[in-house]
């Protein structure tokens, strides 16, 4: 079977909001949790809260992209993730629709364009649910959990590389392998 669009944005953003469950859990049985969802790495990056809003945000808009429904910018509300509880509501919602994506609907809606409004100047413009996903919702979803991760990381939570990649060790290697005998 090839690998499909649906397989690199859906089951890597599955993947990947697990991972952020993962270290939402080391954050949240850390002594100093309280103060983590506004911690930042810089002045101008969003807060951490703002990063696990983000990574939902943009696999929801791949989810929707890819379920041939057009595009729109989202913005960003104020405190919309203020307790950890909030920030595990919305993982749990972004996996259900994300698991409710139907692959074959996807990979066909992967080739039909919507217009998507875009930050930093760029406006409006037509493009496909796998150009959208590759340029924009991949990339993006990506950076906001490794930052998160960093954020964690640089406040003192006990977290590792595997917390990150064990989802996609497991979901990509694991359970699509054969041992090998000694």
């Amino acid at each position: 079977m090839p690998f499909t669009i649906y397989d690199a944005s859906i089951t890597g953003a599955i993947n990947l909001i697990t991972a952020l469950q993962g270290i939402l859990t080391k954050a949240e049985n850390h002594p100093d949790a309280d103060t983590f969802p506004t911690h930042r790495l810089a002045p101008d990056m969003y807060p951490f809260a703002q990063q696990i809003w983000a990574v939902c945000t943009l696999a929801e808009a791949m989810a929707t992209a890819l379920q041939g429904r057009g595009g729109a910018r989202v913005e960003f509300e104020d405190d919309p993730l203020a307790t950890y509880a909030e920030m595990r509501a919305r993982t749990e919602r972004t996996l259900a629709l994300l698991q409710s994506v139907d692959e074959a609907q996807a990979v066909e809606c992967g080739d039909k364009e919507s217009v998507w409004e875009f930050s930093s100047g760029l406006g409006k413009k037509s493009v496909t649910g796998v150009y959208f996903c590759a340029g924009a919702g991949l990339p993006n979803m990506y950076f906001h959990a490794v930052t998160a991760y960093a954020i964690l990381r640089n406040a003192g939570v006990e977290v590792g590389k595997a917390d990150y990649l064990m989802p996609f060790f497991k979901a990509n290697i694991l359970d699509h392998s054969t041992p090998v005998p000694a």
